[in-house]
Order: C-alpha cells, then sequence, then structure tokens
C-alpha cells in the first residue's frame, strides 16, 4: 500500500513540473506582450504629439506662408519633436477651411514579441489644426463699388458711382496714421465686421491720400467681389453707414496710377487680389494688430 502511495505521488510530481513549465512559458508570453504593448502605448504618445505640435506650427505660419514653406515648418517640427526616425507624409492644407493636416508613420520595435510572431508593425497617427487670421487692416479708406478687377486692370476709385455713393468708408471705421509725416503717412480701416460705407465724398482726407501716392508704393484697397460686382447687388441700394458683409468683400492690391486732388479721384492698377474671407492674405500683412490663431481639431 506504501509503495503504492509512493508512485502516486512521483507520478503527481512529474505532472506539477510539466505544469509549472507550461504556466512559465504562458507568463512569460504575457509579461512579452504587456512590455512591447506597454511600449507601442507609449511610443504612439510621442508621435501625437509630435504630429499635434507639427499641424499647430504649420498651421500659424499658413496664414502668411506659401505651401512650400508650410512644409518646410512642418518637417522642422516633427524632426525636433520625434525621439525616433518617422516618416511625416507632405501636410495637407485646405486654405479654403482653415485647416492643415499632418500625418506621421512609425515603425515599432519588438522586444520580446518576436518569439510570437515575426510580423513587422507600424503606428499612423494624424494631427488636425485650425488656423484664422486677420489683414491688420492698412488700405486705403475707400472700396471699389463698380470696376471688374484682375491682374493689370485699370480701376478708378473715390468716384462717383450713384446718388451720393463715392466709394467712401464711414469716418469712424478708419484711422490715419502720420497724417504729418508724408513720407510715412498711411489708413487703418477697421473690417472685422464687414465694411461701413458712407454717402458723400469725405473730402477732409484729400493731403493724406495725397501723401501715400506720393510714397510711389503698392497699396492695398476694399472691393466687392467681381461676383457681386457683376450681379449688381449694391447698384443704388447703398445707404448711410451700410455695412458690406466680408463674405461680399476681397482685398486688392494696387498701384496709384494718378491722383486728381481737386476732383477726389484715384487711378489704379490691379496688382493681385486675396479672397480674405477664406484665410487667403499678402504675404506681408503681418502688423501689430494682426492675429493668427491655430487650435487642433483631431
Amino acid at each position: 500500500m506504501l509503495t503504492k502511495l509512493k508512485a502516486i505521488l512521483k507520478e503527481e510530481s512529474g505532472q506539477s513540473l510539466v505544469l509549472f513549465a507550461v504556466s512559465l512559458v504562458a507568463l512569460l508570453g504575457f509579461t512579452a506582450i504587456v512590455i512591447d504593448v506597454g511600449y507601442m502605448y507609449n511610443q504612439k504618445s510621442n508621435l501625437q504629439t509630435a504630429a499635434d505640435a507639427a499641424a499647430l506650427a504649420g498651421a500659424l505660419a499658413a496664414p502668411k506662408s506659401t505651401d512650400t514653406q508650410v512644409e518646410t515648418i512642418v518637417m522642422g517640427m516633427a524632426d525636433s519633436n520625434l525621439k525616433q526616425a518617422a516618416t511625416v507624409k507632405k501636410p495637407l492644407v485646405d486654405r479654403a477651411k482653415g485647416i492643415i493636416e499632418v500625418e506621421m508613420t512609425q515603425g515599432v520595435p519588438k522586444f520580446f514579441a518576436n518569439a510570437l510572431t515575426t510580423k513587422s508593425f507600424s503606428l499612423t497617427v494624424k494631427a488636425k489644426a485650425k488656423f484664422s487670421s486677420n489683414w491688420d487692416g492698412e488700405a486705403l479708406p475707400f472700396i471699389n463699388l463698380d470696376d471688374i478687377y484682375q491682374p493689370g486692370a485699370k480701376i478708378e476709385a473715390w468716384e462717383k458711382t450713384g446718388p451720393g455713393d463715392f466709394e467712401s468708408l464711414w469716418k469712424d471705421d478708419f484711422d490715419i496714421f502720420y497724417p504729418n509725416v508724408a513720407e510715412k503717412t498711411y489708413f487703418k480701416v477697421k473690417y472685422k465686421d464687414g465694411i461701413t460705407v458712407t454717402k458723400g465724398v469725405v473730402a477732409n482726407i484729400k493731403q493724406e491720400v495725397a501723401n501715400v501716392y506720393n510714397q510711389n508704393k503698392s497699396v492695398y484697397l476694399f472691393s466687392l467681389s467681381n461676383k457681386v460686382i457683376n450681379n449688381k447687388k449694391y447698384d443704388s441700394n447703398l445707404k448711410n453707414k451700410f455695412v458690406i458683409p466680408l463674405s461680399d468683400i476681397v482685398l486688392l492690391k494696387v498701384r496709384i496710377n494718378d491722383y486728381n486732388e481737386q476732383a477726389k479721384r484715384l487711378i489704379l492698377t490691379v496688382e493681385d487680389s486675396y479672397d480674405i474671407v477664406n484665410n487667403d492674405f499678402p504675404e506681408d500683412f503681418i502688423g501689430i494688430d494682426s492675429k493668427i490663431t491655430s487650435k487642433l481639431i483631431e
């Protein structure tokens, strides 16, 4: 009887060793997975942080930079934040919506998981940032109401376009800087809520306009869009202090060819146009009052 009991115990001892060995392998496997998966999550967090920083930097630069310049900034910011090599796709810049998207891919190192699989893994993250900005307002205190514009076209400003309409802005909606220093005089238009027009010619700014003309440089002028001009939306329909919404307005870069101070008329050559409502601005628009903001949206 005693001999049989010893044999049974010996047999169970052998089974215990087998179960322990199997359990140890399973435990090591789970440990390997935990370590590798934990590292992967940490790596993804670092990669997402780099993508977010790159998207925000690109968004801040987008309003005043070309797409190529934005790409350079995104790549530079990504490199400075990445802890290991990654593939950074060319950023997508949607200026109409004010959005920049950055995508990064990075290989996942395996410390122990090679014992379980030889398959390679990679992580892909995306970041989207939205940008917005505004023209700092430095422009002539008029709005083009009737002349179709295109690069090279001659247009006239401060002209009579309807009964009492002289393409003039409301006196409280623009400021004059350095009016007594001819070589530095400029106007700044308060346009954020739209362009406020006035009846009458606003004749008390003739000398300041002459100062800007004599500086012989490119300046800016607000204008109805060609679509609005063609539709004759505001023909003989403007009242004193009427506010034209930004959705109907573009910004023109112009050069003053001639200024008739007595007639109060400006002849301008159009150099470029900017759809400012959709974040399309001149590259040199940054000024003291300019604001560019960016925020992550995804």
